[in-house]
C-alpha cells in the first residue's frame, strides 16, 4: 500500500548553483539600502554563505557569541571562531581530543578571490556588510538555546524566501549549506581529497564525507570558484 502523498518525507538536498547565484545578487542589490528589511535580509544571506564556505551546521552559527566571531584578517582572509559543534559532548571531539573553540585562522582561514568580482570575494563583501550592521546573529533565543533552535529557524527563513525550492520532493534546508560545500569539493577533486574535506568538516571518518556528498550535484562555474582555494594546485 502506497503512503499518502502528504506523508512522504521530502528529501533534503544541496542548494542549487542558481539559487546561490540568486542569493549573492540579491545581497549585492541591497547593500546600499540601509533599511531594516534590507539589513535583516543581508544577515540571512550571510549566514547561509557561512554554512556553505565553512561547511558548518546551523547549530554552529547558533553558538556564536557575537558578530566578533567572524572577521577578515589583514590579508583579507575570512576567519571564524567555532564555539559549538553538534555531538561534541563537553565541547570536545572524543576520538581526537580537539576542543572548542576552534579558530579558523591562518592556514585554516578562507582566502579571498583573485579580485573583487570573484564569487568568494563577493560572498565576503556580503558577510562583512552584514557584520557591520549587526545582522549576522539573528537566530532566536538565548546563547544556550540558539544552537538547538537554529536549524528550524534557518529552514523557515529559507522557505520564506523560496530558497528551499529544488524539485518536487527535494528541498534545501538549514543543513544544505554544509551538504553543498562537501558535494562541490568532492566533485571538483573527483573524490581524491576526502581526507582534506574530512578535516574541513571537523569529522573523523572519510565515510561521513561520502554520506554528505550528493554525487549528482551539478557544480556551476560560479560555485566552483567559491571553493577554488581548496582545489587549485598549491
Amino acid at each position: 500500500m502506497l503512503a499518502h502523498p502528504e506523508a512522504v518525507k521530502e528529501l533534503r538536498v544541496s542548494i542549487p548553483g542558481k539559487t546561490i547565484w540568486d542569493m549573492i545578487v540579491a545581497g549585492e542589490a541591497i547593500i546600499s539600502d540601509g533599511g531594516e528589511v534590507a539589513t535583516r535580509k543581508l544577515g540571512h544571506i550571510a549566514t547561509i554563505l557561512m554554512t556553505l564556505l565553512f561547511v558548518i551546521r546551523a547549530s554552529t552559527l547558533g553558538g556564536m557569541f557575537s558578530e566578533e566571531d567572524i572577521w577578515m584578517d589583514d590579508q583579507g582572509h575570512l576567519c571564524m571562531i567555532i564555539r559549538f559543534i553538534k555531538c561534541w559532548v563537553t565541547g570536545q571531539q572524543k576520538s581526537t581530543g580537539k576542543k572548542l573553540p576552534i579558530r579558523r585562522v591562518g592556514r585554516d582561514s578562507i582566502p579571498p578571490g583573485e579580485n573583487e568580482q570573484h564569487p568568494r570575494s563577493r560572498a565576503f563583501a556580503i558577510i562583512m556588510e552584514a557584520k557591520k550592521r549587526g545582522s549576522i546573529c539573528w537566530l532566536p533565543g538565548t546563547y544556550e538555546e540558539r544552537p538547538y533552535r537554529a536549524a528550524q529557524a534557518m529552514s523557515e527563513m529559507m522557505e520564506n524566501y523560496g530558497w528551499n525550492l529544488v524539485t518536487s520532493g527535494r528541498k534545501a534546508s538549514s543543513h544544505s549549506g554544509r551538504k553543498t560545500g562537501v558535494s562541490v569539493l568532492d566533485a571538483l577533486t573527483e573524490g581524491r581529497s576526502r581526507p582534506q574535506i574530512m578535516e574541513w568538516m571537523l569529522v573523523t571518518d572519510v565515510i561521513l564525507v561520502g554520506r554528505y556528498c550528493e554525487r549528482d550535484y551539478s557544480v556551476t562555474p560560479f560555485v566552483a570558484k567559491m571553493f577554488d582555494w581548496m582545489t587549485l594546485p598549491k
